[in-house]
């Protein structure tokens, strides 16, 4: 239960991280552009998210679903841990 609740706070501090590496990133004038494309990828890679989560509970119950949402978020993790600062 302690895992989801730094879940959660991962997902609470998730927009805007992303929002500020984007506005350094991105020129002002393709903002519109990378957010509505950034957007449009997330909805798509989201959409079977349901289905799955679904045929976890059905399978597994609860300890399926929250079991698979801490493996993927430590796999995030520990991705995210090994990128390096780009030096510009």
């Amino acid at each position: 239960m302690i895992l989801q609740v730094f879940h959660g706070l991962s997902i609470a501090t998730w927009d805007p991280a992303y929002n500020s590496i984007i506005a350094k990133a991105v020129p002002e004038n393709e903002r519109g552009t990378f957010y509505g494309n950034l957007n449009g990828l997330k909805g798509f890679l989201g959409f079977p998210a349901p289905i799955l989560g679904a045929y976890l509970f059905q399978r597994y119950g609860f300890t399926g679903t929250f079991s698979a949402s801490i493996a993927m978020s430590m796999t995030a993790l520990i991705l995210a841990l090994r990128l390096k600062e780009n030096g510009d």
